[in-house]
């Protein structure tokens, strides 16, 4: 009777970190956020970009918010957005011009919905009259699969081969 009640406790015992990987690998985010801020950035625009973004699935509406800061003020900044294919923003469309009346901080949701699976980007271009331009991504994480963590597509290198190389090397004459 011992040895059979031994048994079950070595079998549910090691059944236990199963169950605990299992349930966390099921459990997936549901936001994201990230900024530019404290980051060193190209000459361009003098803006810096933060943002939340929420997990959906295809099919499902899902928003993300973005928010600008600048110190700059009495200027328009002009923004355009792009989209990978299968990812579509859904009306109200977010704003193409913003007055920058010394607020800092321009916060502008993106309603959107995506129609398949993966990591997916909307691309800014914001334009600053008399600052210039500067580019931002933002990625959104849409099914089970945007969580995968990609395989590296070359193997991994144990170190250098060195090929044989025929070479040929011919002097040029000087002209006089």
């Amino acid at each position: 009777m011992q040895r059979h009640l031994t048994l079950l406790l070595i079998l549910l015992i090691g059944t236990l970190p199963i169950q605990a990987m299992t349930a966390k690998t099921t459990q997936t985010p549901q936001t994201f956020e990230g900024t530019t801020k404290g980051k060193y950035s190209k000459p361009g625009a003098p803006v810096d970009l933060s943002y939340k973004t929420t997990y959906s699935q295809p099919g499902e509406e899902s928003e993300a918010t973005l928010i600008f800061t600048t110190d700059h003020q009495n200027e328009v900044m002009h923004l355009q957005f792009h989209t990978n294919k299968g990812l579509t923003l859904l009306d109200p469309l977010p704003p193409q011009k913003i007055l920058l009346d010394g607020s800092r901080s321009y916060p502008v949701t993106i309603r959107y919905i995506a129609s398949k699976e993966g990591k997916a980007f909307i691309r800014v271009r914001v334009t600053m009259e008399r600052s210039g331009m500067r580019s931002f991504a933002v990625p959104l994480y849409i099914g089970e699969a945007s969580l995968e963590k990609p395989h590296p597509t070359t193997p991994p290198h144990n170190g250098i081969k060195v090929l044989p190389a025929q070479e040929q090397i011919i002097p040029l004459k000087r002209s006089h």
